[in-house]
């Protein structure tokens, strides 16, 4: 290997220019016009968490794990980090099919760690996903926790339970695992 910085030496294969890869790795681009959902990563069982990071420009990301009863989170915004068990599913779609769009996810093996991941929700009358544990508003909003309609001012952040409904206004759930 050359210098730090410096060119890649001639039949260096690339996979390895950098040193040994840890973990797994995988991305997807759409072209203008194209709007399919795609699997980016799928990671198998293992008796380790998977700390799963997902960048990525115009794109609702889909993420579905577990051990015994998987647990699916959709629409995610990017960028995000979650802490999963078991297997892992990871697949994604253009926001808008009228520019390009591009994903790029890592999993490395985990023993512990905070994760949160958030999806963009609009009321009115929208019943929150069970599985969100707060409500983070981008605009004045109303949520109904419990039956109690909550007034959440601009980037105030409610904790959420089952059955919440977005009565008004605009934010984003955040998940936490």
């Amino acid at each position: 290997m050359g210098e730090p910085g410096s060119a890649i030496p001639l039949g260096q294969p690339l996979s390895q220019a950098a040193g040994p890869t840890y973990g797994e790795q995988s991305s997807q681009d759409w072209l203008v016009g194209q709007s399919d959902d795609r699997p980016v990563l799928d990671l198998p069982r293992a008796v380790f968490l998977w700390r799963v990071t997902v960048l990525g420009e115009n794109v609702l990301v889909d993420v579905e794990y577990g051990t015994k009863a998987n647990k699916r989170i959709v629409n995610l915004a990017t960028p995000f980090q979650l802490t999963v068990p078991g297997q892992c599913n990871v697949s994604a779609r253009p926001l808008d099919p009228q520019a390009a769009a591009s994903v790029r996810v890592t999993a490395t093996p985990a023993t512990a760690g905070d994760s949160s991941a958030r999806r963009i929700v609009v009321g009115p009358a929208l019943a929150l996903d069970p599985d969100a544990t707060s409500f983070r508003a981008l605009t004045a909003s109303t949520v109904t926790i419990r039956g109690i309609a909550v007034a959440v001012p601009v980037l105030g952040v409610v904790a959420l339970v089952a059955g919440s409904v977005l009565t008004a206004g605009s934010g984003y759930l955040e998940f936490t695992t």
